[in-house]
Formats: structure tokens, C-alpha cells, sequence
């Protein structure tokens, strides 16, 4: 068998990594989500936004499952101020983001 340059395994290695960084693995913590509307949102769910928010704009509420549990992640906007909340089904809050917390990539 003759050998061939270090430069096709390498190619090949290059290859390789690209191709499999566009794969998914798909698991039972895949994320399901849909937006959903203020009024769609259970009612221990509304009443959190209604607190947290402190009469900022909602925007797009995203409700979302993994591993069977449901959460509501929420925008919020407050005199320039962005927050997202994301609020369990039961309406406890499960953490919250603001707009200072970007990582600066």
C-alpha cells in the first residue's frame, strides 16, 4: 500500500469536523417551542409577569418543554431596560435575565 501525503489524513480530519459540528443529537432533552399569546399563558403564570414586569411590555412569549416539564420564557421592556423572565407552568419564577448579561461574544 502506498502512502500518501500528510496532507490528505489532515484534509480528511478537517473534513470530518466540519461535517459532524452540522449534525444534531437529537435526546429526550430536545426543546419544543411555540409563542404563545399573554391570554394563551396559565393563570399563575400571568400573575408573575403582572408582578415582575412592573407594568413594562410583554413581547412574544415563548412557551417551551424539556425532559416534560413546561416553562414560559418572557420579555420584558421597562423604560429602555430589557429583562426575559422564564416562568415555570406553576408561575414560580426559575430565573431571570437582563439585558446587561449578554455575553459579549
Amino acid at each position: 500500500m502506498r502512502r500518501v501525503s500528510g496532507l490528505l489524513p489532515a484534509t480528511f480530519f478537517v473534513a470530518l469536523c466540519i461535517g459532524l459540528t452540522g449534525c444534531e443529537r437529537i435526546s429526550s432533552e430536545q426543546r419544543v417551542a411555540q409563542t404563545v399569546a399573554i391570554y394563551e399563558v396559565p393563570q399563575a403564570v400571568k400573575r408573575t409577569i403582572d408582578q415582575q414586569s412592573h407594568g413594562g411590555s410583554v413581547s412574544a412569549i415563548e412557551k417551551w418543554t424539556t425532559n416534560g416539564k413546561t416553562l414560559y420564557e418572557v420579555p420584558v421592556s421597562l423604560n429602555g431596560r430589557e429583562r426575559e423572565l422564564t416562568i415555570g407552568e406553576d408561575g414560580k419564577l426559575v430565573a431571570e435575565r437582563s439585558g446587561d448579561d449578554e455575553d459579549d461574544d
